[in-house]
């Protein structure tokens, strides 16, 4: 099984969080003055910070109002739309940091 990668694509601030079986790894945020920028920003750093393979991405989520303009798989990893990305998970995690 690969990495999840969640992604919540907001107005000017991006968050992404990786769940490799039920380990939370490494949430960050990411802004940017585009949903677009920020998106592609977030995932391309995500991945490059925790030297993670396209290879290793089994899926990507993604959610929040700048997921509307995205309309094609991220680097053609398979890639879900949904309305809300475990809010626990930020809240958790993003205690630790």
């Amino acid at each position: 099984m690969g990495i999840v990668i969640g992604i919540d694509v907001g107005g000017s601030t991006t968050k992404i969080v990786g769940i490799n079986g039920e380990q939370i790894q490494s949430p960050m945020f990411i802004t940017a003055t585009d949903p677009v920028t920020s998106l592609f920003g977030a995932f391309g750093k995500y991945i490059y910070d925790n030297g993670i393979q396209l290879a290793d991405v089994e899926q990507v989520m993604l959610t929040g109002v700048g997921s509307a303009f995205v309309n094609s798989p991220l680097y053609g990893l398979p890639t879900r739309k949904t309305d809300e990305l475990l809010p626990m998970v930020w809240e958790l995690d993003m205690q630790r940091i």
